[in-house]
């Protein structure tokens, strides 16, 4: 009979029996010794550090700020579009390109990341100089710009800027009137027509040209010409009295008298006599409104040759040195007058020009070729006033200091062009561009280090 030891033996074999068949699984019953579970403790290990491996490889990808970013970026959300600017770890939203530009001139970041990185940064209040240009032009664009400006019966000027066609008058002029004041404008001047002597229309009788009514014009568009000497009759002083002995044409001249070369070489050219003997070419303008006046009573002239004409001393210039050369028509019906700023004068000459398809416009209107603009610098009297940039939108903003601010918009203060002051107004009225103008939008706890 089996003890109880042995009972217990055979209990411990079977149990082991029993728990190798359920961990081998093998068939036909074949019995194995249990092993030790160091392979599944040790593939968990392995599969833990693979997962934070992962989450770390991930975070690598995860959307973020770039790298020092903290100060002088202008930074875009690619989501939303919307543009802040950092200042000390904070992102403030920015009005404008140009505000950034000059808030960091010459070393400004210019980068983009997405909303959610954005997200990580604190925002500051709003800065910027509000109505600063967003889209500057380019260096090239203002080199070497054009400015025309044109006018319509009863409408507001319309200005280009690198836009615009025209062609020469040919010597022609144009009839305006602007609060009741007759002016012909030609060449490069405005000319007050008429005095109380003789009227407009017998000015423009005398010159040759038929009388119509004239153009309602545009003040503003009028003073970017300079103003000429009015246009009335011409009288010479010391008119009649006695000029000396003179070479060639007697010894009894009168101040007044009018000579004409009777050879070949200049034949035709018309000289006045000046007091003391001088002498001056008279241009057709001038002979045809001495004709209307006192100078009537010398209208027949004398007969001079080249030769005794090179004998007396001549003057050039004294007499009406404003007046157009000539005036040989009229701008027809439907042609459009403008001006034109010939930018190859060093200060900036107004040219009278006729345009080609000019808008018609009833208010002021100014257009600019796109991407493009202009620096312009006005003259005040003697000396040159304040430095102007032109932008896309035909906004006119003052810089100053004007070689520092430009620089920082990547511009040059190079390639200004001198004009009168009253092209100001043919351009919308801007603020004034600078980084101080730029720094003061900043609440002065965010400034920190400029």
């Amino acid at each position: 009979m089996a003890s109880t030891k042995d009972i217990l033996n055979a209990q411990r074999f079977n149990r082991a029996r029993l728990m190798t068949a359920f961990q081998s699984g093998m068939p036909e019953g074949r019995e194995l010794t249990p092993t030790r579970p160091w392979g599944g403790l040790i593939g968990g290990i392995i599969l833990t550090i693979l997962l934070f491996g992962v989450a770390w490889v991930s975070t690598l990808f995860a959307p973020s700020l770039p790298a020092n970013w903290e100060h002088g970026s202008l930074i875009t959300d690619e989501n939303t579009g919307a543009r802040y600017v950092s200042i000390e770890g904070t992102l403030h939203p920015v009005n404008n390109a140009s505000s950034a530009h000059l808030m960091f001139p010459g070393n400004l970041k210019i980068v983009s990341a997405g909303s959610e990185a954005l997200t990580e940064a604190s925002i500051g209040p709003e800065v910027g100089i509000a109505g600063a240009p967003d889209q500057l032009p380019t260096p090239e664009s203002v080199a070497d710009p054009t400015l025309l400006t044109c006018t319509a019966t009863g409408g507001g000027p319309w200005t280009g800027v690198n836009t615009g066609a025209w062609e020469e008058p040919e010597d022609r002029a144009v009839h305006v009137i602007v609060d009741g004041q007759s002016y012909l404008v030609a060449g490069g001047y405005r000319y007050p027509i008429g005095d109380d002597v003789h009227s407009p229309e017998q000015i423009l009788t005398a010159l040759g040209q038929q009388v119509e009514a004239p153009m309602q014009a545009n003040a503003t568009w009028l003073n970017v010409f300079p103003q000429g000497e009015p246009l009335v009759s011409l009288t010479i002083p010391g008119l009649g009295e006695p000029a000396g002995s003179m070479t060639g044409v007697g010894d009894d001249v009168a101040v007044g008298t009018l000579l004409e070369v009777s050879d070949t070489a200049n034949e035709g050219t018309i000289y006045v006599v000046h007091q003391g003997g001088q002498i001056e070419r008279m241009t057709p303008v001038m002979i045809q409104l001495y004709a209307i006046g006192d100078g009537a009573i010398y209208s027949d002239p004398l007969p001079i040759t080249s030769q005794e004409l090179s004998q007396l001393e001549l003057i050039d210039g004294s007499t009406r040195g404003t007046w157009p050369e000539e005036i040989r028509g009229m701008l027809e019906e439907g042609e459009t007058p403008c001006a034109y700023l010939d930018t190859e004068s060093a200060q900036g000459q107004v040219r009278f020009v006729v345009g080609n398809d000019i808008p018609s416009t009833s208010a002021m209107m100014v257009d600019v070729a796109p991407q493009s603009g202009a620096i312009i610098r006005t003259r005040a009297d003697s000396s040159l006033g304040y430095t102007h940039l032109i932008d896309e939108s035909g906004t006119m903003f003052t810089v100053n200091p004007a070689a520092d601010t430009l620089a920082a918009l990547g511009l040059s203060e190079a390639d200004d062009l001198t004009v009168g002051p009253e092209w100001r107004d043919l351009f919308y009225a801007g603020p004034s561009l600078s980084t101080t103008q730029a720094w003061a939008t900043v609440p002065e706890e965010s400034r920190g280090e400029q």
